[in-house]
């Protein structure tokens, strides 16, 4: 199984539902079948498993993009991590943030 941590941007913004859309190509490409997301957005884990609505228009078209990529999967898992619980998350988000600079 394929895992991705999430890279936290706070609050819920376009940017956290274009990870799980970004791995679009990524698991076509590799042939992936399964994932796992661990991200420290507990909102956005919510809303991606139905549990709360998205109600922007904008953020609405990046949800619907990410469930397409989760209903092509046969097996998707998504939770939870508070930050400081996820090394990973801030070691990624810390070096995206440094080469955007």
């Amino acid at each position: 199984m394929a895992e991705l941590a999430a890279i936290p941007d706070p609050p819920v913004t376009a940017s956290q539902f274009r990870t799980p859309p970004a791995t679009r190509s990524l698991a076509t490409e590799n042939q992936i079948k399964a994932l796992k997301v661990i991200s420290d957005s507990e909102l956005m884990v919510r809303q991606m498993k139905g549990i709360y609505k998205v109600r922007h228009p904008e953020l609405r078209k990046l949800y619907d993009q990410a469930q397409q990529l989760v209903r092509r999967l046969e097996h998707f898992e998504i939770r939870h991590a508070l930050r400081e619980h996820n090394q990973i998350a801030d070691r990624l988000a810390n070096e995206a943030m440094d080469r955007g600079r």
